[in-house]
């Protein structure tokens, strides 16, 4: 599907920057979270805000984020790498 939607190659190199600087940019959140508090805010369909914390939530936020970080770290990073792929096959 992601090969399809680079049919112009012209197109990789700058997916291909944004998905560095999506990469770098959880990186650098991942290492503040130790010293951060997570809020979560949710809306509702009726517009009431309720915000989500470790009162409300059983689990400690700041490890589920980073589960989260880590996680979206690792699916950037394959994009990129497959991308990358592409590109220097298109290279050649």
């Amino acid at each position: 599907m992601q090969d399809n939607l680079f049919s112009d190659l012209s197109q990789i190199l700058p997916h291909l920057a944004k998905l560095q600087h999506k990469i770098e940019n959880l990186r650098y959140l991942s290492k503040q979270l130790d010293e951060s508090r997570i809020e979560i805010f949710m809306t509702l369909p009726d517009g009431v805000t309720i915000m989500l914390d470790d009162h409300i939530i059983p689990f400690n936020l700041n490890l589920e984020i980073k589960t989260l970080f880590e996680d979206s770290i690792d699916e950037y990073q394959r994009q990129h790498d497959h991308l990358n792929k592409l590109n220097n096959e298109s290279a050649i």
